[in-house]
């Protein structure tokens, strides 16, 4: 990129504001997406990376037009259809790490190459031949132009970043995996395919999903720019051309008991601070730009620990930075370092 269009995006730009314990701000930040507003703001090679027609930084009627078209990928049909994708894959993955026999590999190399396959497979899959091949017209949606403005959103690491932290996690609290391998069991002792129904019944693998999403969001912050003087609490006025981070960290520790402790039970029935306090956790976002795919992600993650506590054991070697974190945007263990083999039943 060049020099003057840097300058040009980066002009404007008065200050930098951090917001951790403001919910009514961030609510106001989240539902006011224009250029009379707050716009998504990113690296200056953002749009050169993603495309100015990328879904982050639309707004208005176009943004709303496409959110809507999305709509039919993401129905409990089509979420039940992707499942029997993802479960194959990360069954395929985690088989090939064991083979591989490997020791103390990086995580979140394997993490990204089974998340970009699924997310491939699933949403640019050979199925959007099939109206061709039975003679019919190509859907708008599948030309070259038109999906690759909105591939790149399908690919992001997010998910990648949580498959990760759940290996982590899941080794630094080995009692947290042996109530899942034990639902695992009650739930599906055959190991048959994964069905969606199946999923709804995984309690505590849920609450082990919710909690690891929580106490790793992996997107920290999501990046607006102040478009005008925008009032944003009682006694601060964001200034037109301000930086405004939201931290989502901060807003997933709001409210919950013992914040920093990774505790899956306080996702459960007894405590339900999940429900408590929803408003807090923020990780798929909300308003206009929140994530349209938030209900697969969670659905890949609950598939990947079924089947990773039920088919693998692993240990994870540790150095003097694998507490740290590593910032990519998403964020990861500054190194998780694991070894697998297949589980011994």
């Amino acid at each position: 990129m060049g020099h003057e269009r840097r300058r040009a995006l980066l002009a404007g730009t008065a200050c930098s504001v951090f917001l951790r314990y403001s919910p009514p701000a961030r609510r106001y930040l989240a539902s006011h997406n224009s250029p009379n507003d707050f716009l998504m703001w990113l690296h200056p090679n953002g749009t050169a990376i993603l495309g100015e027609n990328n879904i982050g930084f639309m707004n208005g009627t176009d943004h709303k037009a496409l959110r809507k078209s999305f709509l039919n990928l993401f129905t409990r049909r089509a979420l039940s259809t992707y499942l029997n994708i993802q479960e194959r894959l990360i069954r395929e993955h985690i088989s090939r790490w064991i083979k591989d026999g490997k020791r103390d590999v990086e995580m979140r190399f394997l993490a990204r190459d089974l998340n970009l396959m699924t997310s491939q497979t699933v949403f640019v899959g050979p199925y959007l031949e099939a109206p061709e091949s039975k003679g019919g017209p190509l859907p708008h949606y599948a030309s070259n132009f038109e999906m690759a403005c909105v591939v790149m959103d399908f690919l992001f690491d997010a998910s990648t970043a949580s498959l990760t932290q759940t290996v982590a996690l899941l080794a630094d609290h080995p009692d947290v995996l042996e109530r899942v391998r034990k639902e695992q069991e009650l739930l599906n002792p055959e190991g048959r395919t994964l069905t969606y129904e199946l999923t709804e019944k995984m309690t505590y693998t849920r609450q082990v999903m919710k909690e690891i999403l929580c106490h790793r969001p992996p997107a920290p912050m999501v990046i607006q720019k102040a478009m005008r003087d925008i009032k944003l609490t009682d006694d601060y006025v964001c200034p037109k051309g301000a930086i405004v981070c939201p931290s989502i960290t901060a807003a997933c520790l709001e409210g919950f008991s013992e914040p920093e402790k990774f505790d899956p039970d306080r996702m459960g029935p007894e405590c339900r601070e999940d429900v408590q306090h929803f408003e807090n956790f923020l990780v798929f976002g909300v308003g206009p730009h929140m994530c349209v795919g938030k209900e697969y992600a969670m659905n890949h993650l609950t598939a990947f620990i079924s089947v990773l506590a039920t088919t693998s054991s692993w240990t994870r070697t540790y150095t003097s930075k694998s507490h740290q974190i590593l910032y990519l945007p998403t964020i990861y263990p500054a190194d998780c370092l694991v070894t697998f083999k297949a589980k011994e039943n």
